[in-house]
């Protein structure tokens, strides 16, 4: 994408969303419970998950299905080579974005 990028003199930017992983929601049917918190013990509970945190091993899935629904919804086509990729050509102009996505 970066030689695309380069070759057609496209604008590049690059970024990093912080807390991402706490927009995504856990589904209802996946419970995922933790230890209370320092200053909010109450002996005999837990807390249910109600948003993926980091250390989950599902949240990279659940924010990774985020993004992509919200992409393709906002009208960008996810590249048939690479999952990670979406796409999006105004008809009007014919301009294109690129976004390609990495989640750790």
């Amino acid at each position: 994408m970066l030689a695309l990028a380069a070759h057609r003199n496209y604008l590049t930017r690059q970024l990093d969303i912080g807390n991402a992983f706490l927009e995504a929601f856990l589904p209802e049917e996946e419970s995922v419970y933790m230890d209370n918190i320092p200053c909010f013990e109450r002996p005999g509970y837990a807390i249910k998950l109600k948003r993926a945190l980091y250390g989950l091993k599902q949240s990279p899935k659940h924010w990774s299905d985020l993004l992509s629904k919200t992409l393709l919804d906002l009208g960008f086509v996810q590249s048939d080579f690479d999952q990670c990729l979406f796409i999006y050509k105004d008809s009007k102009t014919n301009k294109e974005i690129f976004v390609a996505c990495y989640v750790d």
